[in-house]
């Protein structure tokens, strides 16, 4: 119940199956959302599959690192896994970026002070990629509003145009669809 979306709920679920990828490091692409509803706290989390270890009993055994950075509507700039206190514990400014794991999550809690009403921005930053591409998803759940269609992709390397088709799908869902010019398409599933 606190992952997924159900009819009633005042929590949204936002998926993007990135199957495109980041393909060399530097690369990073860009996500906004819009949160109204400041009852509900924010949680991004980025998740990726990464290429298997090629050395017997490594440590730390990830290849692939990307990066996760959530920009809050205040500026606020919020780092993948990089957290303060404990039940409940909610990402803090500074820190590291995470080079250990393939899951990375942001977390602001309103009761625990944390202001989210506004345009969140997230950004996924490919660190290294010695074997690309490297596809991911990002997962957003909190009080989102509608105002999730005017998500943009933006790629720093190449900058390709980005196009916005709404799609209408069932009642429950909307369903938008963008293609970088010559290359993959990204899907987005937004339940509302």
């Amino acid at each position: 119940d606190n992952a997924l979306y159900f009819e009633g709920d005042h929590r949204r679920l936002l998926v993007v199956d990135e199957r495109r990828g980041l393909s060399q490091p530097g690369e990073w692409l860009d996500y906004s959302f819009f949160v109204g509803d400041s009852s509900e706290p924010v949680k991004v989390t980025l998740v990726w599959t990464d290429p298997a270890a090629t050395v017997v009993n490594c440590n730390p055994c990830l290849r692939n690192d990307i990066n996760l950075e959530v920009t809050d509507p205040f500026g606020q700039v919020f780092r993948g896994n990089f957290f303060a206190g404990a039940n409940p514990g909610q990402s803090v400014q500074g820190g590291n970026f995470d080079n250990t794991n393939v899951e990375e999550g942001v977390l602001r809690i309103p009761a625990a002070g944390a202001q989210v009403v506004g345009r969140w921005r997230v950004r996924v930053i490919a660190q290294g990629l010695p074997v690309a591409p490297q596809p991911f998803a990002l997962v957003v759940t909190g009080g989102l509003t509608d105002e999730i269609g005017v998500m943009s992709g933006l790629y720093s390397h190449s900058n390709p145009s980005v196009s916005s088709n709404r799609v209408q799908g069932s009642p429950a869902d909307t369903h938008l669809v963008w293609t970088e010019l010559g290359s993959g398409t990204s899907t987005l599933w937004y339940a509302r």
